[in-house]
């Protein structure tokens, strides 16, 4: 995790997090509830990572996605001036504060939740290689033979939280992937951001994916 600081031309790192797989295999087994088979520490790589937006959560700030299809959610904490840690997600803020004292910078990021691959892609292992993240959609370039991909899109339907899949063929290899800019409005309340794990936008997300076909 990198400062760019209060004037945002600074640029210090804060944070290094050199354990997630470790984080992550502990995870799933305090949780016993998900297969962890697919949890290699010989093939183990994260392929891309995205900030998650105050908007969407008050406990998670970035999201993780491995090569195998994990997403791992991490929290940031941060001490005080004052003495003592502040709860998970606590967001840095310049200035003096309450009877805490004033919050300094993040000092450690925590491993809070583990999701392991869709069993709706299929029972074919995931070979990801990118992949591109907003409004709570995923969108995934897969390595489906040596010489195309599939893209696999990941969201929440909103009304009962319950994950959407789907996945398709591509001509050719996936060099990059975008999401293209949003309309205005549907952004999650800030009541829901912070009463959900993550709360959706209620807007759709459209995205472009470039090939080398």
């Amino acid at each position: 995790m990198f400062s760019l600081g209060d004037t945002g031309k600074e640029f210090r790192r804060l944070v290094r997090v050199t354990d997630a797989f470790a984080q992550a295999q502990r995870w799933l087994e305090r949780i016993n509830t998900y297969s962890s088979s697919y949890l290699d520490p010989r093939t183990f790589q994260l392929v891309s990572v995205h900030p998650v937006p105050p908007s969407e959560s008050a406990d998670v700030q970035l999201m993780a996605v491995s090569s195998a299809g994990f997403r791992l959610y991490f929290s940031f904490f941060s001490g005080f001036a004052g003495g003592g840690a502040a709860a998970p997600g606590s967001r840095p803020a310049s200035g003096g504060g309450g009877g805490g004292g004033a919050a300094v910078e993040p000092t450690r990021l925590q491993l809070v939740f583990v999701r392991p691959p869709s069993s709706a892609v299929g029972r074919e292992r995931l070979r990801l290689h990118d992949a591109c993240y907003a409004d709570g959609v995923l969108v995934l370039a897969n390595s489906f033979s040596d010489d195309a991909d599939s893209v696999v899109c990941i969201s929440r339907e909103k009304e009962h939280a319950l994950e959407l899949t789907g996945s398709d063929k591509l001509e050719g290899k996936t060099w990059s992937i975008s999401a293209l800019p949003a309309a205005p409005g549907g952004e999650a309340s800030a009541a829901a951001a912070a009463s959900g794990f993550l709360a959706l936008p209620g807007r759709a997300r459209r995205f472009v994916v470039l090939t080398n076909s």
